[in-house]
């Protein structure tokens, strides 16, 4: 088989799915269920690895946790032993918005940002915590137990999207949705703008007709009608057709020299020859919603490791993350700069970014000069819908989870509800105007983070 063919089969396949574990679909999609849900769209970022949150969204002042207060705090902050160009703490005009020293390019956009901080996401695995939070869903064992919520917003929001559900250096899940909705994955720029081309060996106008009027006759069978796999193989077919009608390659192809693809590159620090890096994903992802193409864009947002064990903590960790963090920022000037439709608003006015990770690193240095896996997590939202602020806190003895109060944002040791990541998937949920609990995360939203 061509490599085309092997990426229209994936595609008619549910994009990420095998046949052997399509699961029984529901016979209606939700989507245009809820006419009156918000125009939005959404860009999940993985942070793949565990981040350490102490260099980026969850600080501690170096004057107060010293290493003589160590053996109470246990928290190591290591600021001194990190490289970095300016030593110290991050600190904006609101004094609660503090960061650590790699946060980036991000510190100049707090004010569209809610950080949620002191999350549990109860485990220490890196494949159980993604899933963890890209459900809102405890897996079972090392299995994901439900749809990604990208696939729930995706089937929610979805219009004339060809793409409604873009994965790109990530997982996707799908067990409820219609196929439609599931995650088209690819591993590149490249990859995608593959998809999206016309084949040389394409049938003619004429062929292609008679092509689709015999699926079509065959698909309106009786047996056709009553086999949802074989109804959903079908719907997929048709969409995979609508992708290279389009010739939507064009609007992927970042090598090109033009004066669109150079300032593309410039903006989001890729060349020509990169387009597997993390800011040629988050240059897709963006040009993915601002061209009518997708809804739900998913992307991991790090070139470099995060997983650092060893000494490369100290060399790696903060480096890597500041760079996802541009990355992130860059998608943000992006999409604040591109005007929405004839509204007068920007395309940020309505596209959420959620952003994410495994779990968090420890509070304390290991003797192998690295950091360990902690159960805490954070998360933070940025853009349509969202409060900006600070959502909760890690406790200032070994960095645990906290309860808090979902209407305040505040610490709420005695009322609160420790923060999960099924919290934070009900807050996007209830971002876009639904309160009915769709995917069972049997949580509340923090409405301390929405407008």
């Amino acid at each position: 088989m061509r490599r085309r063919d092997v990426l229209l089969g994936a595609l008619g396949l549910g994009a990420g799915v095998t046949l052997s574990s399509l699961p029984a679909l529901s016979p209606l999609s939700w989507a245009g269920s809820h006419p009156d849900l918000k125009d939005r769209y959404f860009i999940f970022c993985l942070f793949q690895g565990a981040w350490d949150v102490l260099l980026g969204l969850d600080p501690r002042d170096p004057a107060i946790f010293t290493p003589d207060a160590r053996r109470d705090t246990r928290i190591d902050v290591g600021y001194d032993l990190v490289e970095q160009t300016d030593a110290g703490l991050v600190r904006t005009r609101d004094p609660s918005m503090t960061f650590g020293p790699y946060i980036g390019r991000m510190a100049d956009h707090v004010d569209k940002m809610a950080v949620i901080r002191g999350m549990d996401m109860e485990t220490v695995a890196h494949q159980v915590g993604v899933r963890r939070f890209l459900t809102g869903l405890p897996p079972a064992g090392q299995n994901a137990r439900g749809s990604s919520t990208a696939t729930w917003l995706a089937s929610l929001l979805a219009g004339q999207e060809l793409v409604p559900n873009l994965v790109a250096g990530m997982e996707t899940y799908n067990v409820d949705q219609d196929v439609t909705y599931s995650g088209f994955r690819v591993a590149s720029v490249r990859d995608l703008a593959a998809s999206l081309a016309t084949d040389p060996q394409t049938p003619t106008a004429t062929e292609a007709e008679r092509i689709q009027a015999l699926l079509d006759d065959a698909a309106s069978c009786d047996r056709h009608a009553r086999s949802e796999v074989r109804s959903a193989a079908h719907r997929a077919r048709r969409a995979a057709a609508g992708l290279v009608e389009n010739r939507l390659d064009r609007l992927f192809r970042f090598e090109a020299n033009t004066p669109e693809m150079i300032a593309l590159r410039a903006h989001y620090g890729f060349s020509a020859n990169r387009l597997d890096s993390a800011g040629a994903r988050a240059a897709m992802a963006v040009t993915a919603l601002a061209t009518g193409v997708s809804r739900v864009v998913s992307i991991r947002v790090n070139d470099g490791t995060l997983d650092t064990h060893q000494g490369n903590w100290a060399t790696d960790q903060g480096p890597n993350q500041r760079a996802a963090f541009d990355v992130v920022a860059a998608m943000v000037e992006d999409l604040a700069s591109r005007p929405y439709k004839d509204t007068g608003e920007s395309w940020l006015d309505h596209t959420t970014l959620v952003l994410h990770s495994d779990f968090t690193r420890t509070p304390l240095i290991n003797a192998s000069g690295g950091r360990d896996h902690h159960i805490m997590g954070c998360s933070a939202l940025i853009g349509a819908g969202i409060k900006p602020g600070i959502i909760g806190a890690s406790s200032d003895v070994g960095m645990e989870p906290q309860a808090v109060d979902l209407a305040t944002g505040r610490v709420d040791l005695r009322g609160g509800e420790v923060i999960k990541p099924n919290h934070v998937m009900r807050t996007l949920y209830a971002s876009v105007g639904l309160e009915e609990d769709v995917s069972d995360q049997r949580a509340e939203p923090i409405r301390a983070a929405l407008r």
